[in-house]
């Protein structure tokens, strides 16, 4: 295997453990769950159920086929994925849960919440 593309794969390297990156996610509570039962189920951290999923789902061909960046852009102007009006609802949900959430942040941490324009 090429220097290269050693050091793209986790795992062993000649003997010493690579480095992993750490990253910080925002997932909502169904994905959430489906993580945890997924490691549960496999037997494994939840790290290694999401990079588990990630390998599996690149292996995979998108819904037209493998498209460039490009393509899939141009096939969601001509076919958006939800309506405007799934579009508008989905935006004021995410609103309104993220206020509530900063809310309850703030309630934790005994910090006045933050006034808004509704």
């Amino acid at each position: 295997m090429p220097e290269s593309a050693a050091l793209r794969s986790y795992g062993m390297l000649y003997g010493m453990a690579t480095m992993y990156i750490r990253s910080t996610f925002a997932l909502d509570e169904p994905t959430t769950e489906g993580l945890t039962r997924l490691a549960k189920r496999w037997g494994v951290s939840k790290s290694e159920a999401l990079r588990r999923a990630v390998a599996r789902a690149q292996e995979q061909p998108g819904p037209g086929g493998e498209m460039t960046p490009r393509e899939a852009l141009a096939a969601l102007a001509r076919r958006p994925a939800i309506s405007h009006a799934q579009a508008r609802s989905w935006r004021a949900e995410n609103a309104r849960a993220r206020r509530e959430s900063e809310d309850a942040a703030d309630a934790r941490s005994g910090r006045q919440p933050k006034r808004r324009a509704r």
